[in-house]
């Protein structure tokens, strides 16, 4: 039983893990669009 939560626990932990890593990788690719846009602005 013990061996059961961990494993689920341990799911959740990489799923969290991973979805974080998904959104921090999502708010680098907006922010540096919007860097890029903003350069391309002032040339």
């Amino acid at each position: 039983m013990s061996n059961k939560t961990a494993t689920i626990f341990e799911i959740q932990l990489v799923g969290l893990v991973f979805g974080s890593c998904c959104l921090f990788w999502d708010f680098k690719s907006e922010y540096k669009e919007i860097y890029l846009l903003d350069e391309k602005k002032e040339f």
